[in-house]
């Protein structure tokens, strides 16, 4: 912390006046600077801008009004305590120099107590104004911080969800992935896991920020382990969650993630799901003009408890099925009376876009989301995968 003696700039056109004034101040432990004409004044509180000026109205030349309007438009000197000393006493005349920029005046003929409260008075205010610029300042570097390290954590979250969709004979899909700017954790994972069987895997880490997206990179390496092995959908979850829970760090011990992992054979049709405190999916039945919700046993999120156990449910999907998963950002939002667009909305705008395929129907979901939110600003990622099912039994 700066602990130097205040320098005050005075400035008068009579000595008499500046040598008085000097030794009040002097006297009083402050550094006093002088200047016997405007524009002297101007060019010294410009080169090196004191912490106050004392300045006399009446001068020959540049007035103290000049001068003080001339430093109120610099930006070294626009924040500089100025109180105008003048023998005149009307209305007018202080009312001008506050016009002009002055933040105080004093009148003469001045007494010592007088100028010294003015002085202590201008320089509090000086010091406060300094003080919340350095904290603003402060603040910018750390907001500078923050964005840098949002953008890296936007960057590698982007960079961990599934970039190119595999091409597997049987199967039309598509998804859409709509991040906030405060990046959150959703995450999505589509993988051949052998010749003919997909895995779907999709989570929602709690939170967001830096460490959503650091958590989403933990769920990542684990799901890529152990999807080599190809296990059952609840085994693949208990294995994750172990792991998840072992090698969190300690300073992220609230943070869990809501997880679903869905197997599907594309040549008979199987499909095999377990969840983890996941929204359930959507069961699309087009010959029949239905949509379903994939019950299963709904065990907690990821990195709750280590040990947990998770259950698998099958299904059979027939030509022309599908499947819809999805976050819970894309049912949470919000409208502009803080009413939820919910699960009973989400499902009945599925069953009007139920013909159409992948693609389309996700274009029309997010349409009728972002309509009922009038395009507000949203508070959690919007993620959402369609699968359609073509055919069983056959080969391509």
């Amino acid at each position: 912390m700066d602990e130097r003696a205040p320098r005050i700039l005075v400035v008068d056109d009579d000595p008499r006046n500046v040598r008085l004034l000097k030794r009040i101040l002097t006297s009083e432990g402050y550094m006093v600077e002088e200047a016997y004409c405007g524009e002297d004044a101007l060019q010294m509180a410009l080169e090196e801008p004191p912490d106050l000026v004392l300045l006399d109205v009446m001068m020959p030349g540049m007035d103290g009004y000049e001068v003080c309007r001339r430093l109120r438009e610099d930006r070294r000197t626009v924040a500089v305590p100025i109180v105008m000393v003048t023998a005149l006493s009307g209305r007018k005349e202080k009312a001008k120099a506050l016009e002009y920029g002055a933040d105080d005046f004093i009148t003469k003929p001045f007494e010592r107590v007088e100028i010294l409260a003015r002085v202590r008075s201008s320089l509090r205010v000086k010091r406060l104004h300094d003080e919340l610029m350095e904290a603003n300042r402060r603040l910018e570097e750390r907001n500078l911080l923050f964005e840098t390290e949002l953008f890296m954590a936007r960057e590698l979250q982007q960079a961990l969800m599934t970039q190119e969709i595999p091409k597997i004979c049987g199967v039309e899909f598509d998804y859409r992935y709509l991040p906030t700017f405060t990046v959150g954790g959703d995450f999505l994972f589509i993988q051949a896991v052998s010749e003919s069987c997909l895995g779907l895997f999709i989570s929602d880490v709690m939170g967001h920020g830096p460490q959503a997206a650091m958590v989403t990179a933990i769920i990542r390496t684990l799901l890529s382990n152990f999807l080599r092995y190809d296990p059952p959908p609840s085994r693949l979850l208990a294995q994750m969650n172990e792991r998840f829970t072992a090698v969190m760090p300690k300073s992220y011990c609230m943070m869990f993630a809501s997880a679903a992992y869905l197997r599907l054979d594309t040549r008979s049709g199987e499909m095999i799901f377990s969840n983890a405190g996941h929204p359930p999916p959507f069961l699309l039945r087009r010959d029949r003009g239905e949509i379903d919700v994939v019950t299963a046993p709904n065990s907690i999120a990821l990195g709750l408890e280590r040990e947990t156990k998770y259950q698998d449910t099958s299904f059979q999907l027939k030509a022309g099925d599908g499947i819809f998963m999805y976050t819970d950002g894309l049912f949470e939002i919000r409208d502009n009376s803080n009413e939820i667009f919910g699960l009973e909305r989400l499902q009945q705008a599925l069953k009007e876009g139920l013909k159409m395929p992948s693609n389309r129907l996700l274009d029309f979901i997010l349409d009728k989301v972002m309509s009922f939110a009038e395009m507000k600003h949203m508070d959690d990622d919007l993620t959402a995968l369609c699968l359609n099912y073509k055919f069983g039994g056959e080969t391509c």
